[in-house]
C-alpha cells in the first residue's frame, strides 16, 4: 500500500482530536494558496507596466503559465479527505507556489533587463543605431 489510510486520533470519550490533520493540511494548503495569490497579483501587476513599455510574448506567458496554475490549484482541485490527510494536498500547493514564483521572477528579470538595456524609449533620442540611413 503506497499511502496507509490516515487515521484520526480521537480523544477517550470517542470524540476526534481537533484540529484534525485533515483540517491542518487544509489550513496549511489555504496559506500557501494565498501566498500564491500575491505572487500572482505581483506578476499581473509588472506585466502590466511591462506591457505599457513594449509587449513581450515571454511576458505574457508568464502570467498564463500562473494564471493556469492557481486555476488548478489543489485547494480547489485535490480533496483532503483521501487517505493521505491531505499531505498530497501540501505538496501541490508548494509546486503552485514555485511554478508562480518561477515565473514572475522571469517577469522581474525582464523587466530589469528592459528597464537597464538599449530598448529603452530615452536610448533611441542619443544613439546613433535608432538613426535613419543617410541618403546621398
Amino acid at each position: 500500500m503506497l499511502n496507509p489510510l490516515c487515521s484520526l486520533a480521537r480523544n477517550p470519550d470517542g470524540s476526534l482530536v481537533r484540529p484534525t490533520p485533515y483540517e491542518i493540511n487544509s489550513a496549511y494548503s489555504a496559506g500557501l494558496a494565498l501566498a500564491a495569490g500575491a505572487v500572482l497579483l505581483l506578476g499581473v501587476v509588472l506585466a502590466i507596466v511591462h506591457l505599457r513599455r513594449s509587449s513581450s510574448p515571454l511576458t505574457i506567458g508568464c502570467v498564463a503559465i500562473s494564471g493556469l496554475s492557481m486555476a488548478l490549484h489543489p485547494l480547489w482541485t485535490v480533496d483532503t479527505r483521501s487517505g493521505d490527510c491531505g499531505s498530497m494536498q501540501v505538496l501541490f500547493s508548494f509546486i503552485v507556489l514555485g511554478i508562480v514564483t518561477t515565473a514572475v521572477s522571469v517577469q522581474l528579470i525582464l523587466f530589469l533587463l528592459a528597464r537597464g538595456g538599449r530598448w529603452t524609449a530615452e536610448c533611441r533620442d542619443y544613439d546613433d543605431h535608432f538613426l535613419p540611413p543617410a541618403h546621398h
